[in-house]
């Protein structure tokens, strides 16, 4: 999913609600969402209690409703913090066993929470003198899957459903053992786009677990989490944590897992009778059959290209792309030519929204902030949907002359994938109730025909054949989940594959079968003829078999204090020292900290530091402040002092201090899009740079724009298409009133080649024009590697700030242009992907690829040349060389660092031709552009 602003929409009015434990965040208006949380949230945190230490102090609990999408998110950094997003996710195949839904999630976030604040020894002693540094939570040194495939196993053992109580998970790790090459550990974490990409750690992690309690005891796991909380080299041990609480060591376990998987698994029964459309698909989206039975339309996202919906002829295998898809929940025929879509857009820069979009020859949007999804058409044009309401779903008839209800919305009841019947007379859908996901008929005004199952198995998909005397849909049977049906003309009940992992997402003809396999390369688009092979319909069940909804007291209620959660939890010691040829020094000692409210409204980065030394007496620091909330508006405010050493008199004693002091103060405006994304900044600045005594001061406005639609398809080492611009204008003023323009406009595009390896080839070009303006010596720095800021969090960063004017083979600043203009073409290649790392020890690598680049540089302008002193100590220039010219090549290697956080790391050799000709090597950060 594209990454929206903040986790949540900070504006507007919100209250909090205070149980024992938690602190219940909600939007104005929603008090009863809120107390369902909370009622769920003391739950779990009983449960969880009984089996793990509970956590320090009170929990945040902010549950959301600005997307339509099902998610949570937990965080014990600067204190523990749960987000949980309202939407139930009814017909999500990989979150679809669950009895409600915000058990599910509160439960397993809160599991995080649990493990991750749990602190012992050494770790323990130095947060109560620090506080809660980011980097002294032993939990967080472990890899993604023992994280996620804990707080799945918990999520499945204290809520009775949960994802290892399902056969999606165990499809996904028998697929990887019989028809791959199993799962490595090093490889099972959630860096690698090579699927099943992000399922990964739940998958393997929660099936691992499950595997450990049931041949080592429950017991065990708990265990583990204190050893891992206790140990002070928390990689360096992290293998023997398991066998320090009573098992083996995770790398024999999972080892002696992994080969009981090789040999229970099912032989794959890819048959003469089984036809492959599609290989490699990532979405179980039903792909839909046109009225002749001679194309399909179906989403195409297999990670080399970016999701796209296409028309597939069944009979010669060729595609057609019609346009390329946001996250999609369904696809319907409109008519012959033009199809339905169901997909999520931005509403806002925190809000997004499921909708309907006609896509044929052109893109057209039907509904805006509808919420409308997993739509269908019938005969007449009329579409039925599910229409969406925090927790709440009805189901509904959309047409353009407005909607109409036809289930209402009711507490504990959701709808998913509802299917018109081909004259238009019936509905057919899933409907979840009590922890049951089951198929009913209804009437065409709603009225409810039957229920077809009744039982804890989920049933999924249902769809009409072409004549309608039946209906099949996929569920459960013989642990793994297979095309069934019922005869609607005399009721019999009938099986119509036999797939070894799974089949999903039916689509029948007249006489044959689609449907979705899932195999070890993701699911594929398959064909079989269409067979009802009899089978006994599963018997009814009465009542529902959930448990019942706890109660709760709440111990207080008022506006949200964004004050409660902004103070400082932590602070970290800082300290720098340097030593002169003569012996002189000079040392800095200070402290950061940060801290954010839960809500994302402020958050603020401080540092101070004092001098000893050369430098006593003397201070540095920084204090950057962000206010989001006002709309698409954030409001930044930074200052920062800096003071640099020089070197002094003819003993080169170190002297104190050249400052560079600036306040600034921003704004910005957002307006993304799925596919793009806009942005302005204005801000207004102040600086001073220099010795005391010997100061310049200026000031100066910035007002910037950029936009990008670049496309990067998931395997990707380079983006596939679109373009990115950014423009700027800084006028500035000396305090003596005289004053220049800064100019800048950078530009970049991507296209995508073809080949055969596991991502496709690309090239890549940018361009950048700088020009300053007015009576000045300032002039642009060109040279240097591209490079790019990692940010660690806490204010803490890797590498350095992009350069507008890079040329690889050069130093920053090793040339000076008034008016520069960079162009640079690279081609880049695809290596390899590996995801592997050296077993249990924090470094992943993933992906390999090459890049052959060519950069030069023009100066639009007549050159008397430029002195060092025009720029400060320490500088150098070459007074006016001709256009420069260099070209190159890099190793980029795409990173896991601490098992799952990506870094992009490039090796890199550049000539340089024309007057400043040398060789170099160098290594950066990032990409190149």
């Amino acid at each position: 999913m594209a990454a929206a602003d903040a986790q949540v929409d900070p504006s507007g009015r919100w209250r909090t609600l205070v149980t024992a434990h938690f602190s219940v965040h909600s939007r104005e208006g929603q008090g009863e969402l809120a107390l369902l949380a909370a009622a769920e949230a003391e739950s779990a945190y009983s449960a969880l209690s009984t089996v793990l230490r509970p956590p320090r102090g009170r929990i945040h609990l902010v549950v959301a409703d600005h997307v339509d999408a099902s998610n949570g998110l937990a965080a014990v950094i600067p204190d523990p913090r749960i987000v949980v997003w309202a939407t139930a996710p009814s017909g999500d195949l990989v979150l679809e066993n669950y009895d409600r839904w915000l058990r599910l999630v509160i439960t397993h976030e809160l599991a995080h929470v649990f493990q991750l604040d749990r602190t012992a020894g050494w770790w323990a002693v130095a947060q109560k003198v620090l506080g809660r540094v980011p980097g002294l939570f032993p939990g967080m040194y472990a890899p993604s899957w023992l994280l996620e495939g804990l707080a799945v196993h918990y999520e499945t053992r204290l809520t009775g459903a949960g994802r290892s109580a399902g056969s999606f998970h165990r499809a996904v790790v028998r697929a990887a053992a019989v028809e791959g090459r199993g799962m490595p550990v090093d490889a099972a974490g959630a860096l690698s786009p090579r699927w099943p990409a992000g399922l990964r750690p739940y998958a393997f992690g929660g099936e691992f677990f499950e595997h450990v309690a049931a041949h080592y005891g429950d017991s065990v796991i708990p265990r583990m989490v204190e050893r891992i909380a206790r140990r002070p080299l928390p990689w360096v041990q992290l293998n023997g944590s398991l066998r320090g609480a009573g098992a083996v060591s995770i790398a024999r376990a999972w080892g002696e897992w992994q080969k009981t998987e090789g040999t229970e698994g099912t032989e794959g029964t890819e048959g003469t009778e089984v036809r492959v459309l599609v290989r490699g698909l990532r979405e179980a989206i039903a792909p839909r059959l046109s009225r002749d039975g001679s194309a399909l339309l179906l989403v195409v996202d297999d990670g080399r290209e970016v999701p796209h919906l296409a028309v597939l002829d069944v009979a010669s295998l060729r595609r057609r792309r019609l346009a390329r898809v946001n996250l999609a929940s369904a696809v319907a025929w409109w008519d012959s030519g033009t199809a339905l879509v169901s997909q999520l857009e931005y509403t806002g820069p925190y809000e997004i929204r499921s909708d309907l979009w006609l896509v044929g020859a052109g893109t057209r949007r039907l509904t805006r902030e509808a919420r409308l999804r997993q739509a269908d058409v019938g005969p007449d044009g009329a579409v039925v949907a599910v229409r969406l309401d925090g927790l709440e779903q009805e189901l509904v008839e959309w047409t353009a002359r407005g909607v109409r209800v036809l289930a209402a919305s009711r507490p504990g009841v959701e709808w998913a994938n509802p299917r018109w019947s081909p004259d238009g007379s019936m509905i057919a859908a899933v409907r979840t109730s009590g922890g049951r996901a089951d198929i009913v008929l209804l009437a065409r005004d709603g009225e409810l025909l039957a229920q077809l199952t009744d039982d804890r198995v989920v049933d999924r998909s249902p769809a009409f054949t072409p004549s309608g005397d039946a209906l099949v849909w996929s569920r459960d049977v013989d642990g793994a989940a297979q095309i069934v049906g019922v005869n609607l003309t005399d009721s019999t009940w009938f099986v119509a594959s036999d797939e070894p992992f799974g089949a999903y997402a039916p689509t029948p003809g007249h006489d044959v079968l689609y449907y979705l396999g899932y195999h070890h390369d993701g699911y594929r688009l398959e064909s079989v003829p269409m067979r009802r092979r009899p089978w006994n319909r599963p018997p009814l069940e009465a009542g529902a078999t959930t448990t019942p909804l706890p109660a709760v007291r709440p111990l207080g209620e008022g506006p949200y204090r964004a004050i409660r959660s902004l103070a400082p939890r932590f602070w970290l010691p800082t300290f720098y020292g340097e030593t002169a040829p003569d012996g002189s020094s000079l040392g800095w000692l200070g402290a950061l900290t940060a801290g954010t409210d839960v809500l994302g409204r402020h958050s603020y980065v401080a540092a101070a530091s004092l001098g000893s030394g050369a430098a006593a007496g003397q201070w540095q620091g920084t204090f950057i402040y962000s206010r989001r909330g006002f709309g698409r508006t954030r409001l930044i405010f930074a200052a920062d002092r800096e003071l640099q050493s020089y070197l002094a008199g003819a003993g080169a004693s170190l002297a104190c201090c050249v400052a560079d002091e600036i306040v600034e103060a921003s704004a910005t405006w957002v307006w993304p899009r799925w596919k793009s994304a806009y942005a302005l900044r204005t801000g207004a600045d102040w600086e001073r740079f220099g010795i005391s005594g010997n100061r310049r001061a200026w000031r100066g406005l910035r007002f910037e724009f950029s936009f990008s639609n670049v496309a990067t398809p998931a395997v990707a080492t380079t983006p596939s298409g679109g373009w990115r611009l950014a423009a700027a204008v800084r006028p500035r003023w000396t305090l003596a009133g005289d004053g220049w323009t800064e100019y800048t406009a950078v530009a970049a595009a991507f296209v995508g080649g073809r080949g055969s390896r596991f991502a496709r080839p690309g090239l890549a070009f940018r361009a950048a024009l700088g020009m300053v303006t007015g009576d000045t010596t300032v002039r642009f720095r060109v040279g240097g590697a591209p490079t790019q800021e990692v940010a660690l969090g806490a204010g803490i960063t890797l590498g350095g700030p992009s350069r507008t004017f890079p040329l690889r083979g050069l130093q920053p600043g090793d040339v000076l242009a008034r008016r520069p203009l960079s162009l640079s073409i690279e081609h880049r290649e695809p290596l390899a992907m590996i995801g592997r790392g050296p077993g249990l020890w924090p470094l992943t690598l993933d992906r390999l690829s090459i890049a052959v680049f060519g950069d030069g540089l023009v100066r639009l302008e007549r050159c008397p040349g430029v002195g060092a002193a025009q720029l400060g100590p320490g500088t150098t220039a070459a007074s006016c060389p001709d256009p420069v010219v260099s070209a190159g090549a890099e190793l980029v290697a795409d990173l896991g660092i601490g098992y799952d956080f990506p870094v992009r790391f490039r090796i890199g050799v550049a000539q340089v031709f024309g007057e400043l000709r040398r060789s170099a090597a160098y290594v950066a950060l990032g990409s190149s552009f």
